[in-house]
């Protein structure tokens, strides 16, 4: 589940796998169902969705209209820009995908109010429609997949989020499973902040019955692993109760299977007898200040930018995008077991160090003094933005806290919740000005030697800072 690079195992080897599959659903002669178009605006600022987060109130109820569904969907997953890249068109989305390969797809569970009959539909972002993929919605069943006290129903609608592993496996390889899990958290934090920018209660989850789950949508799990599911009705942050899980066994041959795919087989869970277990926010989150641009606004000219200027970040940039992080990081269920540094190579009230971030008013921490700039671009494999950037936000799995609450599903729990903020890390970059890219690529043993962590504590994923 941890397998890292490093600069001197690299090889052609390791980062290629399979057949090369497209980045869009192939809909070709299907009936969809046309979406309104997307909202223009959402009415509030990254601070106040991620106040709402933090502080709910107002909650609508009802059915969403269609038109807020849409935007909804077309936040998480929906096109931006076309472009022609390399004799190719290269749909962009909402959120960023690690090569521009988007293996997220997101399906709407329909309970049959307002204007869409009950059923499972897919988002098919190209045409901004839904396909229609079951035509049965089973109240009971989607309580029991989730976790929810006997006799619940679930009557609200449900999103779920789902990564098709060939996407990015056949560029990636072994690395695949981080970036894969990444590209949806960042998508599930878009239509996180934009339901609540919306005033829509929602509870964003990875605990379910995997194989309940996929069968309720219809995937097949040896091509598209379930990640997350967003069920409307429910304040974020409540606490959980959920039923004892298992493993799923992973049976055959799996030491000959490709490694996406038995990452993904091994974090499966299943209900089973035992004692129940709660989850709930490790602390209450300081509500985020400020107005800054509309939130949808930010989502939609939101690029990965690389080629930086030699300028310094501004006094208070940083520590206001990294003020941006608390809300989420308190909220989403793995956010205590993922650690935020921060390597500052050019900012105009930071000396050049790296530091460590905490909640709260813990603020920024120095680690260690000294230029790294140079160092951060040989842990990146030389690549040229990480020589350009002005600073860089890391992320890191504490390990054996996540795995003693979730078991092995903890590496999944982390890699979402890890997603889920480095898109924080991208709007509010966007807010103060900024611009950023997200970058997965990196010898990890360089990287974790240069921000000095623990043991047991590894890095996943960086955002890379500057200027225009």
């Amino acid at each position: 589940l941890t397998c890292d690079w490093s600069s001197d195992v690299c090889s052609s080897d390791l980062l290629f796998f399979g057949p090369k599959v497209a980045s869009l659903r192939n809909v070709g002669g299907k009936t969809l169902i046309p979406l309104p178009p997307p909202l223009v605006q959402v009415g509030t600022g990254l601070p106040g969705a991620l106040g709402w987060l933090s502080r709910p109130s107002a909650p609508r109820c009802g059915a969403c209209p269609l038109a807020e569904l849409a935007t909804l969907l077309f936040a998480a997953n929906g096109v931006t820009e076309v472009r022609r890249l390399g004799g190719e068109t290269v749909y962009l989305r909402a959120a960023p995908s690690a090569g521009a390969l988007y293996p997220v797809e997101v399906y709407l569970v329909n309970v049959g109010a307002g204007e869409l009959a009950p059923g499972v539909y897919v988002y098919v972002p190209q045409e901004h429609g839904l396909l229609p993929v079951a035509g049965a919605y089973d109240a009971r069943a989607w309580a029991r997949a989730l976790g929810f006290s006997e006799g619940a129903v679930v009557s609200g609608p449900v999103v779920v989020f789902t990564t098709v592993f060939q996407r990015t496996v056949w560029k990636y390889g072994s690395r695949s499973y981080r970036y894969v899990v990444l590209d949806a958290g960042h998508a599930v934090a878009n239509f996180w902040l934009v339901a609540s920018a919306l005033s829509w209660p929602v509870e964003v989850t990875p605990f379910f019955a995997d194989p309940e789950v996929e069968a309720l949508v219809g995937l097949s799990p040896d091509e598209e692993g379930v990640v997350a599911v967003g069920v409307f009705g429910r304040l974020p942050g409540e606490p959980r109760l959920l039923p004892a899980f298992s493993e799923v066994r992973v049976t055959g041959d799996w030491e000959r299977e490709e490694l996406t795919r038995l990452s993904h087989r091994l974090t499966r869970w299943q209900w089973t007898e035992g004692e129940p277990w709660v989850w709930q926010p490790r602390w209450v989150a300081t509500a985020a200040s400020g107005h800054g641009p509309d939130l949808l606004q930010l989502i939609k000219n939101r690029r990965s930018y690389r080629r930086f200027s030699p300028q310094p970040l501004s006094s208070g940039q940083l520590a206001t995008l990294l003020s941006r992080l608390e809300p989420m990081a308190a909220l989403v269920p793995g956010g205590t077991g993922v650690e935020v540094r921060a390597v500052v190579v050019r900012d105009e009230a930071l000396s050049p160090g790296v530091y460590r971030w905490w909640p709260g008013e813990g603020g920024l921490q120095l680690v260690k003094s000294g230029s790294f700039g140079r160092a951060l671009y040989r842990a990146g494999f030389s690549q040229e933005l990480l020589e350009r950037a002005a600073a860089a936000v890391v992320f890191s799995l504490d390990e054996q806290t996540l795995a003693s609450t979730f078991g092995r599903r903890g590496f999944r729990v982390g890699l979402l919740a890890t997603g889920m903020l480095g898109e924080v890390v991208y709007l509010a970059a966007g807010e103060v000005g900024l611009r950023a890219c997200g970058v997965g690529a990196f010898a990890d043993n360089e990287l974790s030697a240069l921000l000095e962590l623990p043991e047991g504590t590894s890095p996943v994923y960086l955002v890379a800072l500057g200027k225009e």
